[in-house]
């Protein structure tokens, strides 16, 4: 809607919106004046005795006033009794009614339906953007970032960290108890270092001895005669060449 705005059918122009609204409350006072010609108009039907709409069909009741009207006028009413404590006059709250306004304007405005004549988006808006704010003072920072930029820029905090990577002093080590020494085995006894030699050539020997026997046992099976390999060249089994020894092979 803000493609032509200073055009004077634009509906969001000031003009336009004053006539609206003018046009607004004619029609209510016309209104309230209709229904109190037609209240009125019932009370004089009640009052000269004319049937009740349901009994006479409105054009017999239209016809039946305008005649007696004519002959003799209209009947005087009976005085009306006295009224001792008349019932205060209901008058607009002007307050109240401005305050209605203003709360109006408030919410269009910030829904963007109100924009009077020549007036920008960025004004229309209850906040101005960020581009439009100016710029803030040094000293005008929020106290957390002030608070957390204290805390690295002092120097106990260096301190601190300095004492918690210091190293503990460290206790004394605990004399821990010592077994007592393995007596060396004697030379010339059972357990020397002769008789532990000749156990173990004895153990080498007898799985030497048993690997002969388990290899012989696999060649010379019982019943079964091994037969010899019969070449398949048996020129290669010649100490020499039949080609350069024409003589030998003859």
């Amino acid at each position: 809607m803000n493609i032509l705005p200073k055009k004077s059918w634009h509906v969001r122009n000031k003009d336009n919106v004053a006539r609206v609204r003018r046009d607004e409350a004619a029609a209510e006072v016309d209104r309230r004046k209709r229904d109190a010609r037609a209240l009125r108009a019932e009370q004089e039907a009640r009052i000269l005795g004319v049937p009740d709409p349901p009994l006479c069909p409105p054009q017999v009741r239209t016809e039946l006033l305008r005649k007696r009207a004519r002959v003799g006028g209209r009947s005087p009413s009976p005085p009306a009794p006295p009224v001792l404590f008349p019932p205060p006059e209901e008058a607009p709250n002007r307050e109240h009614e401005a305050e209605k306004r203003r709360e109006q304007e408030r919410r269009e405005r910030a829904l963007g339906v109100l924009t009077y004549l020549g007036q920008s988006a960025a004004e229309a808006q209850t906040c101005p953007p960020w581009y439009l704010q100016p710029p803030r003072k040094a000293g005008e920072g929020s106290r957390e970032v002030q608070g957390g930029r204290k805390a690295v820029l002092d120097p106990l905090q260096d301190m601190r960290k300095g004492l918690h990577r210091a190293p503990s002093p460290k206790k004394p080590p605990e004399p821990q108890e010592r077994s007592p020494p393995r007596a060396p085995p004697e030379r010339g006894g059972a357990g020397g270092l002769a008789e532990l030699r000749r156990q173990r050539l004895a153990r080498e020997a007898a799985e030497a001895a048993r690997s002969r026997e388990l290899l012989r046992g696999l060649r010379d099976r019982p019943g079964t005669a091994q037969k010899p390999r019969e070449p398949r060249d048996p020129e290669r089994l010649r100490p020499y060449n039949s080609q350069f020894h024409p003589a030998l092979a003859r």
